[in-house]
């Protein structure tokens, strides 16, 4: 049963590389979506999103470095880029941590697919959940979206959000750092922007804006 294997990652038991890659495999040209880290003491983690040019599927590499020794971090993955790849998903519920073979020499990514209305975006996180209540996070491209900001409450400071062309908003996530980039390539025009919806609001990664895909 898939979810069984979710909650085995939850309680500390984690699937091991070699039986991740006896698995089945999915071939094809990967975009770069978003390539980050995080430090936390001793560890830094970095997250690669891909997601594969035709079906539109997702994948996460997920790697660990202690923080004396980064180098060892996966220098592969160039954001705005694609790359021929051979991917292995970890076993789960709803499949997205996966680990990469075969790996070809990036391009400069030229095609974008078209993002989702924020209606279907939430429509499929509801699905993801139904499938891991433990989610925590979960991958989107919202296509034709906009940067507004509508005070939260009267005594509080304004909130950014993302609207769509049926005007439905998504807030931007308080960990977000770069909603002035967003504004600054954008000047206020409609964008694909990719990103992780983190349960309370949306963190964006990278956008895709006048033919070229920007890291945010």
């Amino acid at each position: 049963i898939p979810l069984q294997h979710d909650i085995r990652t939850l309680i500390g038991w984690h699937q091991n590389r070699e039986d991740v890659l006896t698995g089945k495999a999915l071939h094809g040209r990967w975009r770069v979506l978003s390539n980050t880290t995080e430090a936390e003491d001793p560890l830094t983690s970095q997250r690669i999103w891909l997601q594969e040019s035709t079906s539109g599927k997702y994948a996460l590499i997920l790697n660990f470095a202690h923080n004396a020794n980064l180098q060892t971090l996966d220098r592969h993955w160039l954001v705005g880029s694609e790359v021929d790849a051979t991917i292995y998903y970890y076993a789960g519920a709803v499949p997205l941590r996966a680990i990469a073979d075969k790996i070809a020499q990036p391009t400069a990514l030229r095609v974008f697919q078209e993002g989702v209305a924020i209606a279907d975006a939430l429509h499929s996180v509801q699905q993801a959940l139904a499938m891991n209540p433990w989610l925590t996070r979960y991958p989107l491209v919202l296509g034709d979206v906009v940067v507004g900001q509508a005070a939260a409450s009267a005594q509080s400071t304004r909130q950014s959000y993302l609207y769509d062309r049926e005007c439905h908003l998504l807030p931007i996530h308080a960990k977000a750092k770069a909603v002035w980039k967003l504004l600054s390539i954008t000047g206020g025009e409609p964008a694909q922007v990719f990103g992780e919806w983190l349960g309370d609001g949306f963190l964006p990664l990278g956008l895709w804006h006048n033919e070229r895909y920007w890291a945010l």
